[in-house]
């Protein structure tokens, strides 16, 4: 064995980890990794290749945060080899989450000193727990500063846990040399009788958090943003949803990310999923009548995709709520909440809870099939506005998903010459073509809507000698996961 070449004893080990992995692959959520560490006995080549796949991702709870520290302490040449660090903070408790924060920015803090940037290995630092509570400004300024940190990403949801967006973004500020940043976020949903101050102030915190930052320069090497509304639509749409603008009439999570993106000479990536879409986006609604609107000076690559929900509680959908039969369903109550979990009303099942006025989510009434011309075309308008003051931008998607329906959505794209659709390679140059501009519509087989007259004339100024294409297709639909 110690007659092989790096490479060959490299070549080895891909092969060994392919077929140890049996077809899957580790994620942030999964602990699935190969277990190459017997083989690392065969050499000491052999250790160090192998730990460098083995230490590249790495998933701990706080829990295991000490035993880590000791491993890596006893042999320091294993920093080099960690790429991604999943953080599990799963203790709904406060003082739990952000000791664990500090520990493991401690931990990295002492690895950085005396290294410079340039020297400084990347590593990408992914989250779940339970962070509701934002670090007082003593608190906060005990975190050191973990400067190899250049992705991080902040999940949340059920199964781990809630880490309120802005605590996230203060994590982030202790991050100098951040390139990328996901924040995904649940807004409040119950109770009823308060959700909407509740998720007035949700949105208000996130956008006041995001330019904070912004203004005290923590994100000044930001490239790419993502922000993530978790969760599902509304599945009676027959409920008057709530009004989150403020009393100005403007949604301050819209505002404050179209601020971000023009004063920032770093973004070139923004990515938005399902966080309710605005005309706040993408103009400045405060002013009236024509105002020259700032540019968007550095984004190359726009990636929206939204329900057919607003900030305003509008629908961007309608139909006829006669045409499909309301259900009424209900839950067992030992069990997590899940879509799957549901069932038709049946009074002779035990343990089950009734749903004794309408909701939201109850009952089940999916009648808004088609998009709303009049809600829509504006929303079009502002975007296409938008996109003239993008100088730099290559590509750009905005696809409507209404109820995870791929058969009733609508995605509109856009593209500069020689770079390609982002569905279709996440924007990167291939055989587009190299000499126009282009844009197109791709429509669900059961979306019986097309392009105003007015939308198709500003979009034929946008492209130019271009083209724009109207893609009837049997299902619209895109993943973000590869695009963050």
């Amino acid at each position: 064995m110690e007659k092989l070449s790096v490479e060959i004893i490299r070549l080895v080990i891909d092969e060994l980890q392919l077929s140890l992995l049996d077809g899957e692959c580790p994620t942030p959520v999964s602990r699935s990794k190969p277990n190459l560490a017997p083989y690392a006995a065969i050499s000491k080549t052999w250790q160090a290749l192998v730990e460098d796949r083995s230490f590249a991702f790495l998933q701990l709870e706080r829990s295991e945060l000490e035993k880590f520290a000791e491993i890596i302490a006893a042999q320091p040449h294993r920093r080099t080899c960690i790429r991604r660090i999943h953080l599990i903070l799963p203790e709904p408790n406060d003082e739990s989450f952000q000791s664990g924060i500090r520990f493991l920015a401690q931990l990295l803090h002492e690895w950085d000193q005396n290294v410079d940037d340039d020297l400084l290995p990347q590593l990408k630092v992914s989250m779940t727990g339970w962070g509701e509570t934002r670090f007082t400004e003593a608190s906060l300024s005990q975190i050191p500063l973990m400067r190899r940190v250049t992705s991080f990403f902040s999940h949340s949801g059920m199964r781990h846990g809630t880490i309120y967006p802005d605590v996230a973004l203060q994590i982030a500020s202790r991050m100098p040399r951040l390139e990328t940043l996901a924040v995904q976020f649940q807004e409040p949903s119950r109770p009823l009788e308060h959700r909407r101050l509740a998720r007035f102030q949700y949105r208000h915190q996130l956008g006041e958090a995001l330019l904070q930052l912004q203004q005290k320069d923590c994100l000044s090497r930001l490239k790419h943003l993502g922000l993530n509304r978790f969760g599902y639509g509304p599945l009676n749409h027959s409920f008057e949803l709530e009004n989150v603008l403020d009393e100005e009439g403007v949604d301050r999570l819209c505002e404050a990310v179209r601020i971000f993106a023009q004063r920032s000479t770093s973004l070139e990536k923004l990515v938005l999923i399902n966080i309710l879409i605005s005309p706040d986006l993408f103009r400045n609604t405060r002013i009236l009548g024509v105002a020259e609107e700032p540019t968007w000076p550095t984004i190359q690559h726009l990636f929206i995709k939204s329900n057919i929900l607003t900030p305003s509680g509008e629908w961007l959908y309608t139909g006829l709520p006669d045409s499909i039969q309301p259900r009424w369903v209900r839950y067992r109550q030992d069990s997590v909440v899940d879509f799957d979990e549901y069932s038709e009303v049946d009074d002779s099942d035990d343990g089950m809870e009734d749903f004794p006025t309408a909701t939201d989510m109850n009952p089940h009434h999916l009648w808004r099939t088609q998009p709303d011309p009049q809600v829509l075309e504006p929303l079009f308008l502002d975007l296409i506005g938008a996109m003239d003051r993008m100088p730099k931008l290559r590509a750009g998607l905005f696809h409507l998903a209404p109820n995870r329906n791929a058969f009733q959505g609508l995605m509109f794209q856009w593209a500069e010459p020689g770079v390609s659709y982002m569905a279709e390679k996440e924007g990167k140059v291939n055989d587009a073509p190299q000499n126009c501009r282009r844009c197109k519509f791709t429509i669900g087989n059961f979306t019986d809507w097309e392009p105003s007259k007015r939308i198709m004339t500003n979009l034929q100024q946008w492209v130019g000698d271009g083209s724009v294409d109207l893609d009837p297709s049997t299902t619209v639909m895109t993943s973000y996961r590869s695009i963050i």
